[in-house]
């Protein structure tokens, strides 16, 4: 059996983190909290962010392997008391900084009639390799499992379930790390999380497309929706409208972007010359 691979590489040389910004509290317990400015990756040569991908086929299955080689969207928070004339601890220091890590990963996908089946997994390894560095995120493992449906020609449905492991990870280590540095009640995360995503996409009518979006964390139960309507006006003209919507516990991820919640409508429209 004969079988063709296909070789990618990409760099970028400036870096974008995430665009939902970070917020805090006033205070944390005793202290005056106050927020720096965050520190990234300045745009030079050395800070060249690098992905690689191998593909291939075997028995109908597509798969790749991949490496990547640049640095967290979501940055690391990094705590540090400031101490008065006295020696005692006044304020505390909050300083969002993006850290770099490598990626290695693998994926695959397969068609069975009308279902789809994929799956994909990789491992993060960052700057606290024995796990002893409360301010930066432990080496962890994520994957995902998911189907793909189609009914109709005109209906797609896609289900994921997602978990993510961390590796030399102690939430009690970590938690009494984080007070003997100075940390008032710090919350820190469970070494095992999971979600279920799903997508729907269904053209109704001619020229209108409906597509919704879910995310849903399981040990919370908060959750994100993005509901769309497309309505293609005319020709290289598409009207868009919809939401995001965060909502859960108050102190869960998407229970914390409540603020950030939206309506939107877009115009957008394409030509050629």
């Amino acid at each position: 059996m004969k079988t063709t691979a296909s070789r990618e590489a990409v760099g970028v040389f400036h870096f974008l983190p995430h665009k939902i910004p970070l917020s805090f509290p006033d205070s944390l317990g005793p202290f005056a909290a106050r927020l720096q400015p965050a520190r990234r990756p300045a745009d030079k040569l050395a800070n060249t962010e690098l992905g690689f991908r191998l593909s291939s086929q075997i028995f109908q299955i597509d798969y790749s392997f991949s490496y990547f080689h640049g640095f967290d969207k979501s940055p690391s928070i990094m705590f540090q008391p400031v101490f008065n004339p006295f020696g005692a601890p006044q304020d505390m220091l909050i300083t969002p900084e993006y850290k770099p890590y490598q990626v290695f990963g693998a994926d695959f996908v397969t068609t069975r009639g009308q279902f789809a089946l994929k799956g994909e997994g990789a491992y993060f390894r960052t700057e606290d390799t024995e796990g002893i560095k409360p301010f930066i995120e432990n080496p962890h493992l994520k994957y995902v499992l998911g189907m793909d449906y189609y009914p109709r020609d005109d209906m797609h449905l896609n289900v994921q379930f997602v978990q993510k492991i961390r590796l030399k990870y102690d939430p009690n280590q970590e938690q009494r790390r984080l007070q003997e540095l100075g940390v008032y009640n710090p919350r820190v995360a469970d070494r095992r999380e999971q979600s279920l995503s799903t997508m729907l996409k269904f053209e109704p009518l001619n020229f209108t497309s409906v597509q919704l979006i879910g995310v849903m964390n399981l040990k919370d139960r908060d959750f994100f929706l993005l509901p769309i309507l497309n309505y293609q006006f005319a020709d290289g003209l598409n009207i868009y409208g919809g939401a995001t919507i965060f909502s859960g516990p108050e102190e869960s991820p998407f229970g914390r972007s409540k603020p950030y919640s939206r309506a939107f409508v877009e115009v957008k429209y394409s030509f050629s010359r």
